[in-house]
Formats: C-alpha cells, structure tokens, sequence
C-alpha cells in the first residue's frame, strides 16, 4: 500500500495531464488566421492553405526529437493521398529553418515534398499559443502540489522550458473550423493515421 504523499504525487501528475489536454482549443471552434512562414521562406496566412482546402495541421518539438520524426514520416505517407481528395499537411515546429533537420543536408532523410508536407517554422510559438497548446510543466507540478497540500520537492522530471503539446487537429476548407483534434502531454502519443484517414 502506497503512503498518503505518494498518492497525492501520481494525482498530481494526473491533474497536470487533465489541465494541459483539457485547455486546448474545442473542437468545433474556428482556428486563429495568423501569418506563417514556410521552410520555402516563404511568409503567408493560415486560411491561405485552406482555400479549397481541408487542413491536417500538426505541431512537433524538433527534427531531433524522434517521435516527431516518426510522425513525419507517416504524414508524409498521407500526404499524397490527401492532395488526391483536397486536402493538405502542414507541420509546425519551434525550430528555425537553418537549424532544422527537415531541411538542408538533414532533408536527404526525409525527402519532404512541399506538395505533400508543408513545413512551418514558429520560433516564437504564436500559434502555438493561440491554440492553448503551450505550458511550463515545472511551474504548473509546483502550483498543484500546493493545491494538494504537498509540502515537498517536485518528484520525477518536469521540463522547465515553455512546451507544446504535440497535438494534431483537421481544420475545415475555407472556414478554418477544427473538426477533429488529438493532443497528448505524453510526447510519444500521437494522433493514428487511420483517424485522420477516416475523419
């Protein structure tokens, strides 16, 4: 039998994956139209990748980070599939263009397309933001632990760096509407391909 403190921990980590998952923006809301840029540097709104267009638009930490990686390449897989039926892919991560792996000598390993991936750069997260992806895990376990009266140090690793969750939403052509979303605090969950083949 696990004591009074130990309990009150693994809650603790549950409220936190509760509050992050559950903030997020509601399906059935309208997407944020901001300005984008593309790894083609190109700069350009969100909406104008909706124009007859539906949208899988996913978010992902970093080229090094190897469930992103992994999820890439099944978006890549989808996305021939998705120009056939008037959709496209956009990727979205907080790493600078000329740093990223998706591009330049790291590109060999991906072999992106633009006509089947769009990647977006957002080094400052505003889209992440608009969409109430992003959290401080530190700063968040800390505050729940005193809600929960736990006078003790945070156990366990909680990065203290401003994150995202790796969440994965299919917005509406033209309207921007989000009719499906999927997004995990667990960083190795991701949205399954057969959902956003059958959504």
């Amino acid at each position: 039998m696990i004591s009074k403190n130990e309990f009150l921990k693994q809650k603790a980590v549950e409220i936190l994956k509760d509050r992050v998952e559950n903030r997020i923006i509601s399906l059935g809301e309208i997407a944020p139209n901001v300005k984008v840029k593309t790894f083609s540097n190109e700069t350009i709104s969100l909406f104008d990748l909706l124009k007859n267009n539906h949208l899988i638009l996913s978010f992902m930490r970093g080229s090094w980070w190897p469930y992103c990686r992994g999820e890439l390449e099944v978006l890549k897989g989808l996305g021939g599939y998705f120009n056939q039926v008037n959709g496209k892919v956009a990727v979205v991560t907080r790493e600078e263009i000329e740093e990223s792996t998706f591009v330049g000598k790291g590109a060999k390993l991906f072999d992106i397309k633009p006509e089947d991936v769009i990647m977006i750069s957002d080094p400052k997260n505003e889209l992440g933001k608009l969409l109430n992806l992003t959290y401080r895990a530190m700063d968040e376990i800390k505050s729940i632990y005193k809600e929960l009266g736990l006078d003790e140090e945070v156990e366990g690793y909680f990065d203290t760096s401003e994150l995202n969750v790796p969440a994965t939403f299919i917005l509406t052509q033209n309207e921007g509407r989000i009719i499906y979303k999927y997004g995990k605090r667990d960083v190795s969950n991701r949205a399954p391909g057969g959902d956003l083949l059958d959504t």
